[in-house]
């Protein structure tokens, strides 16, 4: 066996970032896709939150709705 080139380790090297970098970008982006990155994961959590506290007074507002209502018979 030979002795390797020096150019050929560099490109070896390079190549091996590059195909590092491209495995990391597609998983990132994917990630994006997916809804999975800690800007969407913490969005989703704070709509879930104010869409759990809606619910909640619109719960209480019907009851007392009906309430009302329920006076008038």
């Amino acid at each position: 066996m030979g002795k390797i080139k020096k150019s050929a380790l560099i490109g070896m090297l390079f190549a091996a970032i590059v195909g590092v970098s491209v495995c990391w970008g597609v998983s990132y982006f994917i990630d994006h896709i997916n809804g999975n990155t800690k800007a969407q994961i913490e969005a989703r959590k704070r709509a879930n939150e104010a869409a759990d506290k809606t619910t909640e007074e619109l719960n209480k507002a019907a009851q007392w709705y009906n309430d009302e209502l329920n006076k008038c018979k």
